[in-house]
């Protein structure tokens, strides 16, 4: 694995592990906020580790994220993919 794959998860599971916390904590304004922000960051470093992953382990340049979706579910390297391009949405 690269050191830009690796690094790329690495931010992706601290991202994950953040956004179970906040989902955790008990609900008022400030936490549906923070909850928002960290879904939306959550979101962007997967689409933005799979087009890492499709270019290294496929040599696949996928300009969009929508295209790293596609390629990537084409590739079942993930499932349920009008659930990944809703979240993109």
């Amino acid at each position: 694995m690269s050191s830009d794959l690796a690094y790329s998860l690495n931010k992706f599971e601290r991202a994950l592990k953040r956004l179970e916390e906040s989902y955790a904590l008990p609900q008022n304004d400030i936490v549906r906020d923070s909850c928002s922000k960290r879904f939306e960051f959550f979101v962007v470093l997967a689409w933005k580790t799979l087009k890492i992953f499709l270019r290294e382990k496929h040599g696949m340049m996928v300009p969009s994220p929508k295209s790293c979706i596609r390629e990537a579910y084409r590739l079942k390297v993930i499932d349920y993919e009008i659930t990944w391009l809703k979240m993109i949405d």
